[in-house]
């Protein structure tokens, strides 16, 4: 009679450990899920801010070795007596300089976008872990 308490005491304690173990992996598995589903969230929204990032990156060097190239032609067009091209490209680069302007300001945008973003997600992925 004191083996089978002795059993049915060794049994249900076994059984117990079994429990938590199968809760433990489940929620191993539900926040791997979850951690997994935020990943590929995070993934699609960023990506296409990193691509308009990327875009707007090559259009500014695009532009600033325009720029680059117009100041030594104005430079070179400056010894001469062409005035009119040299108005010409004046107004060009006081044009460009503009623009370049826009596209840094945009680009500041993007980069601060995609870091808030970004922050956000990787916060929300520490909380999972803990």
């Amino acid at each position: 009679m004191e083996a089978m308490k002795h059993f049915r005491k060794i049994g249900w304690e076994e059984e117990s450990e079994n429990t938590s173990k199968k809760v433990a992996q489940s929620d191993y598995n539900e926040t791997k899920k979850l951690r997994t589903k935020l990943i590929q969230e995070r993934s699609s929204k960023l990506s296409p801010l990193k691509k308009e990032i990327d875009k707007c990156e090559a259009k500014i060097m695009h532009l600033e070795e325009e720029i680059k190239a117009k100041n030594e032609a104005l430079i070179r067009i400056s010894s001469g007596n062409d005035l009119g091209e040299l108005q010409r490209l004046s107004k060009e680069l006081k044009g460009d300089e503009e623009t370049l302007n826009g596209l840094y300001e945009q680009f500041e945008s993007l980069h601060v976008k995609h870091d808030a973003l970004f922050e956000t997600y990787e916060e929300q992925l520490k909380n999972i872990q803990n």
